[in-house]
């Protein structure tokens, strides 16, 4: 057997595990918060893309108007990033949808089946959102890192 030491979750165990009455309890009331998140997620995330759809074209007509090109080109940029933003959004929340949905039925009627689709959908929200958080991070550090240089840069 080799060891894998190049990933965050490797050397976890595989071994079983047994739940408890009040484990199942924590784990279906978790699942209902989960799937009312998750939904009133997904409906805020369609009224911002529609908001997005109609506002923002309103916005870029308004820039256009006043700045000509240049407005259209920004408010279009921006646009797109929004949506890219929202876009982003989607995914984490369907997993949660997903887990939440899954570890219902696992809670109630003791599936295997659903209670492994359950961590497999949380496992992957839990990835997709370390991987987005390290990318910020990287970003972020990367902003600190230039503002010094401009700063140090207007010094001289």
């Amino acid at each position: 057997m080799t060891d894998d030491y190049g990933t965050i979750d490797a050397g976890m165990s595989t071994t079983g595990i047994q739940l408890t009455s009040t484990d199942l309890i924590n784990l279906k009331t978790a699942g209902k918060w989960g799937r009312f998140i998750a939904i009133v997620s997904l409906v805020s995330i369609g009224l911002m893309m529609l908001g997005l759809l109609f506002f923002g074209g309103t916005m870029m007509a308004l820039a256009s108007s006043d700045l000509g090109a240049a407005g259209a080109l920004g408010g279009t940029a921006i646009l797109i990033f929004y949506g890219l933003l929202f876009a982003l959004y989607i995914y984490p929340t369907v997993m949660l949808y997903k887990f939440s949905t899954n570890v219902i039925k696992a809670a109630d009627n003791g599936n295997p089946t659903a209670a492994s689709e359950a961590f497999a959908s949380l496992k992957s929200m839990f990835k997709f959102m370390g991987i987005l958080l390290a990318i910020m991070l990287g970003l972020y550090a990367l902003f600190f890192v230039l503002a010094l240089l401009g700063g140090v840069a207007s010094m001289i």
